[in-house]
C-alpha cells in the first residue's frame, strides 16, 4: 500500500496525536507552542497527498473530569491524618491537601453511570496508586510516580466499559503511595476520571473513510519514567478505531508511536503498520515524507514484537517482594526460541520501499560477504545481520551486522565482520571470547535467516 500515489485523498483519524503525544518530558523539557509545530494536513498536501476527511481518536491523554449530572451517582471517601470523610462531588477530581501535600491519604471514588452511555472509555490520570473496578471486578491497576513527568505526557489509565442495559458501577481504588511532592513545580498526588463515549468516535471514523481513498490512523501508548507500563495492547478504544476503519473496506494504514513493543492482533487485517516511536518536533513533516515515497521506512525493530503473551519474559516476586528474572541470558528475542514462540515481528524486522534480495554468502577470514540485488524500481536500505550461539545449546544472538543503500538495480557484495564481544560468554571472572570453528546465520532480521556459514575464528 505504501508509498502512497501523488494524488491519493487520505481520511486522517487521531490527527490530535500529533499534538498530544510529542515527548518533551524530564529534565530536557521544553515549552511547544503551535508555531513550532508544523502542521499534518500541509505537510501531507506538500508532499502531493490530499487529506479529504478528518475523525478524532481516542488518544492515551486525559479526558476532562466526570461531572455529577453525567452521572446517577458521584461520590468519594477520603481518608488522611484527620480521618475518614464521606462526601458527594461535582466532578469526579481530587487532589493532595494543599496546606499539607507531604500527608499520606487514599480514597475510594464513585459513579454510577446510566446504562444510556453506551460502550465507553474511563480514563484515570493520576499520581500514586490505583485500582479501577467495574461493577466489583478489578479492570486496571497501575502506578505513577509523577504524571505527567515535568513538561512530558500525562500517563493515563484507560479502561474500556462495554454497553449495558443497566446502571454500571465505576469504582477507584486510590492511594498517594509513591506520588513525588513537588508543589512549585504541581507534582502532587490527585486523581481525575474522565469517561466518554466511544461509539461517537465509531461513526466519525465510518463517515470519514467513505470521503477517501485511503485511511491513516495514528495510536499509540504513552509511557515514561516513574511508571511501569500497563501492558503492550493499545489503549482502550483504538483498537475498535482500527477496526471500524477496516469495515469500511477503504485500505488502512495504522502509524503507532511510543516506546517498547506493541501487541497488535489486528495487524494482519489492515494494508500497513508505521511504527514512529518518540516522534518530536518534526513528526509532521517526516511521517509525510515516509507516507508519500519522498523518504523511506529505513527503521529495523531494536526489540521484538510480540503475538500475544506467548514467549515474553518469565519472573516472579518472592514473599520478601523481591521481583526474581527467571530468563537469564534469554533476553528478547532469544527468549523467543528457548520457548518455541513465534513473534509478530522479530527484532531486525523492517520493511522498506525497495525489492533486496540476497542470492549467496561466503566467508573470507573472520568476515561474511554477503550478495545483495535491489529491484529496478526503486533503491533503498539494507541491514545485513548475523546471529550465531554463542556456546553449544545456547539461544541465537546478534553477532554484527552492516548497513547499506542500494540504487535500482544494482547488485553489491557487502563484508560483515562477526563480532566475538558479542558473543562472549563469563567464566568465573572473566570474558571468553568463541574461537575455532562458528557456524553463522545470515539474513534480514532474526525471523528471516538466508543463508549459512562457517567462520573458522582460529
Amino acid at each position: 500500500m505504501l508509498p502512497f500515489a501523488r494524488g491519493t485523498r487520505i481520511a486522517l483519524i487521531g490527527g490530535e496525536e500529533v499534538r498530544h503525544r510529542l515527548v518533551v518530558g524530564g529534565s530536557a523539557g521544553v515549552a511547544l507552542d503551535d508555531g513550532r509545530l508544523p502542521d499534518l494536513d500541509a505537510c501531507l498536501a506538500a508532499e502531493g497527498l490530499l487529506v479529504s476527511s478528518h475523525a478524532g481518536g481516542l488518544p492515551d491523554v486525559p479526558l476532562p473530569a466526570l461531572r455529577a449530572e453525567d452521572c446517577v451517582g458521584l461520590e468519594a471517601v477520603v481518608t488522611d491524618a484527620s480521618g475518614r470523610r464521606e462526601f458527594d462531588l461535582d466532578a469526579a477530581r481530587l487532589t493532595t491537601d494543599p496546606d499539607d501535600p507531604d500527608a499520606p491519604w487514599s480514597a475510594e471514588l464513585t459513579a454510577v453511570l446510566p446504562p444510556q452511555l453506551g460502550p465507553a472509555v474511563a480514563a484515570l490520570e493520576f499520581a500514586g496508586v490505583a485500582d479501577v473496578l467495574l461493577d466489583g471486578e478489578v479492570v486496571a491497576s497501575g502506578v505513577r510516580e509523577a504524571s505527567p513527568l515535568l513538561a512530558g505526557p500525562a500517563f493515563v489509565l484507560r479502561v474500556a466499559i462495554p454497553a449495558s442495559d443497566r446502571e454500571r458501577m465505576l469504582v477507584v481504588r486510590y492511594r498517594s503511595g509513591p506520588a513525588f511532592v513537588l508543589p512549585p513545580i504541581g507534582m502532587v498526588p490527585h486523581l481525575s476520571l474522565g469517561v466518554t463515549p466511544w461509539e461517537p468516535a465509531v461513526r466519525a471514523v465510518s463517515q470519514a473513510a467513505s470521503a477517501a481513498d485511503a485511511v491513516v490512523v495514528l495510536a499509540g501508548r504513552a509511557t515514561g519514567a516513574g511508571m511501569d507500563s500497563d501492558g503492550l495492547r493499545l489503549p482502550a478504544g483504538q483498537e475498535d478505531l482500527i477496526a471500524a476503519a477496516v469495515a469500511t473496506g477503504r485500505p488502512v494504514v495504522v502509524v503507532t508511536h511510543g516506546s517498547g513493543p506493541i501487541d497488535a492482533p489486528w495487524r494482519d487485517r489492515v494494508s500497513a503498520l508505521l511504527h514512529v516511536g518518540h516522534g518530536g518536533e518534526r513528526f509532521a513533516p517526516a511521517l509525510a515524507r515516509v507516507l508519500s515515497g519522498r523518504d523511506e521506512p529505513g527503521g529495523r525493530l531494536p526489540v521484538t514484537w510480540p503475538a500475544g503473551r506467548a514467549g515474553l519474559p518469565q519472573s516472579r516476586v518472592d514473599a520478601d517482594g523481591v521481583l526474581e528474572l527467571l530468563e537469564g541470558v534469554d533476553v528478547g528475542y532469544r527468549g523467543f526460541e528457548r520457548v518455541g514462540a513465534e513473534p509478530a515481528y522479530w527484532f531486525g524486522h523492517g520493511l522498506g520501499y525497495a525489492t533486496i534480495g540476497s542470492p549467496g554468502a561466503r566467508v573470507v577470514g573472520r568476515s561474511v560477504h554477503v550478495d545483495l540485488t535491489c529491484g529496478p524500481d526503486r533503491g533503498g536500505k539494507a541491514v545485513v545481520q548475523l546471529y550465531a550461539r554463542p556456546a553449544h545449546g545456547e539461544t541465537l544472538a546478534f553477532a554484527g551486522f552492516a548497513a547499506v543503500r542500494l540504487e535500482p538495480g544494482e547488485r553489491r557484495t557487502v563484508a560483515v565482520e562477526v563480532d566475538t564481544a558479542a558473543l562472549a560468554t563469563r567464566s568465573g571472572g572473566a570474558m571468553r571470547h568463541p574461537t575455532g570453528s562458528l557456524t553463522v546465520q545470515v539474513g534480514f532480521s532474526r525471523g528471516d535467516l538466508r543463508h549459512e556459514v562457517e567462520v573458522d575464528l582460529g
